[in-house]
């Protein structure tokens, strides 16, 4: 059963389409800017997973990497890399560099 301040931190979350930070959406909703420091307080709480359930996004992403890592045909090590790198690394963290070079270090990284 969600409080009074997780369902109006939801609704702030929801309304604004994800644009507005968690955090935020926390200190909005009534929670201590403390309490709001830590968005885990209401992500991992059960009223947040029973809005956004964690569905099979992560299990695609992992059984793209698994693909790209271990298939005999470079085309599609290439091309699962590819798919992979757009869902697993985030924006902010691309290097807008040489696909090569960040095919290598994730494989290096997770091989």
């Amino acid at each position: 059963m969600a409080t009074n301040k997780q369902e109006k931190a939801l609704e702030i979350i929801v309304e604004s389409h994800g644009k507005i930070p968690v955090s935020r959406a926390m200190e909005q909703a009534g929670y201590t800017p403390a309490t709001a420091k830590n968005p885990k307080n209401l992500t991992n709480s059960e009223a947040y997973k029973a809005l956004f359930p964690i569905d099979r996004t992560q299990q695609v992403v992992d059984n793209l990497h698994k693909l790209a890592i271990s298939a005999q045909d470079e085309k599609i090590q290439v091309e699962a890399t590819k798919v992979w790198i757009e869902r697993a690394v985030p924006k902010q963290e691309s290097t807008g560099g040489n696909f090569v070079q960040i095919y290598n270090d994730m494989r290096d990284k997770y091989t």
